[in-house]
């Protein structure tokens, strides 16, 4: 589903960042007919894999299952999407765990790299919130806003479909059908988001008790919209595209500075 971080910045401002995160989460401890234990227990049975994720403009699930549970996973699904029941003690075992994470991140130091980059080259806009929120926006994400957040960006016009694999896509599409027919649609999403561009250099460091250090240095680039994009796409992966570009090889392999690039 298009949504995701990028739409946070439009709620007060960013006041309820993480909660698309807590949303994806939560409903899949519970539907109104199944709780968090009959849902694990479900996808075991099936053999899938069900994950959740949130990006900065989308959020969604990926899903992998044999074939002959297709229509059995997609049940399982619409269940999850259509009917939530947002448990008030599931959201609140939730929350405890994304605040335990956020306390976790700094043992991971790349992955918090990455977070105070964002924070600090997108001052400005929600590029720069971290998936998971904060301590403190977490917590203020009541209930009803949830819920509210569900029924604005989860609709059926606003869900993309990809399916790979040995399987007919007439079959697919029946499969679908059957099971989100009865999805009501809502309306169109609209979000007001800032367009100031900051071009005044930056740093933020960070000490903390590890022996490894992670640089991160970034640039502003070309819009997605223009001409350039595709060709410095390939620029960055002829530069730093893993093991065979040529920052890799000239200073990890030459000169022995660095583990990655």
């Amino acid at each position: 589903f298009p949504g995701g971080v990028i739409f946070e910045g439009s709620l007060n401002s960013g006041a309820y960042k993480g909660i698309t995160n807590l949303m994806v989460e939560t409903m899949m401890k519970g539907t109104m007919k199944r709780n968090a234990k009959e849902i694990a227990t479900r996808i075991d049975e099936l053999g899938a894999i069900f994950v959740p994720s949130v990006s900065k403009e989308y959020f969604g699930w990926s899903i992998e299952v044999l074939n002959g549970n297709f229509e059995n996973i997609i049940e399982l699904f619409s269940d999850i999407v259509l009917n939530p029941s947002f448990d008030v003690r599931e959201i609140r075992k939730e929350k405890e765990d994304v605040i335990n994470e956020l306390k976790r991140i700094k043992d991971y130091p790349s992955e918090y790299a990455f977070k105070l980059f964002n924070e600090e080259f997108f001052e400005w806009h929600p590029y720069g919130f971290y998936p998971l929120g904060t301590t403190e926006t977490v917590k203020a994400i009541p209930q009803k806003l949830l819920k509210d957040w569900h029924k604005r960006f989860l609709t059926p016009e606003n869900l993309i479909v990809s399916v790979v694999g040995n399987v007919d896509s007439e079959y697919v599409k029946e499969v679908l059908t059957k099971y989100l027919n009865k999805w009501q649609n809502s309306g169109v999403i609209n979000i007001n988001l800032p367009v100031k561009i900051s071009h005044n250099i930056k740093i933020k460091k960070e000490i903390i008790d590890k022996n490894q250090s992670h640089l991160i240095i970034g640039f502003l680039g070309p819009k997605t919209n223009s001409n350039d994009y595709f060709a410095f796409r390939v620029l960055d992966a002829v530069l730093s595209g893993g093991m065979d570009s040529k920052l890799f090889h000239e200073i990890r392999d030459k000169k022995n500075l660095c583990y990655t690039i």
